[in-house]
């Protein structure tokens, strides 16, 4: 009687549970990029220099990179990229629209990018779509407010 009852509990648990991991991979990807939006702000207003994130999807699928720049040239002397550092999304994770209009030319690849000035605030403000690669309808959106700089995560 117990295992029947368990077999029962399971069979009707156990695929919720399965339906949902697609929509929280993009859940939990879409706030891993809010927090390194905020991230970047934060470091802009804590080294008083201009902080950037760049979205680049072409070598690497699902990457964007955070640099910083303290002028507004976006590359450096030597023509490389000040990289920080690299984040990449989970492999079933991918960009949909970007609607940053910022864009960084590396490699004669246009890339969208957005920029925190030393007081945090966006360049722009815009909206970067995050969504599951085989499961349709799954996405969300991390929204960065102009002029406040709040970012906020909202599905889509």
């Amino acid at each position: 009687m117990a295992i029947m009852i368990i077999a029962v509990s399971a069979s009707i648990i156990v695929p919720k549970i399965i339906q949902n991991v697609p929509k929280n991979d993009v859940k939990n990807a879409a706030m891993e990029l809010k927090y390194l939006l905020w991230d970047v702000q934060q470091r802009a207003i804590a080294e008083g220099k201009m902080w950037a994130l760049r979205f680049d999807n072409s070598e690497i699928p699902h990457q964007y990179s955070f640099h910083y720049s303290d002028s507004d040239t976006d590359i450096n002397a030597d023509g490389t990229f000040p990289n920080r550092g690299f984040e990449h999304l989970p492999d079933n994770v991918e960009f949909g629209p970007i609607t940053f209009s910022r864009i960084i030319v590396w490699d004669s690849l246009p890339m969208p990018s957005i920029r925190f000035n030393e007081f945090g605030e966006p360049n722009e403000g815009g909206t970067v779509r995050l969504v599951h690669e085989s499961a349709s309808g799954i996405a969300y959106d991390v929204t960065v407010e102009p002029i406040s700089g709040r970012i906020t995560v909202t599905a889509a």
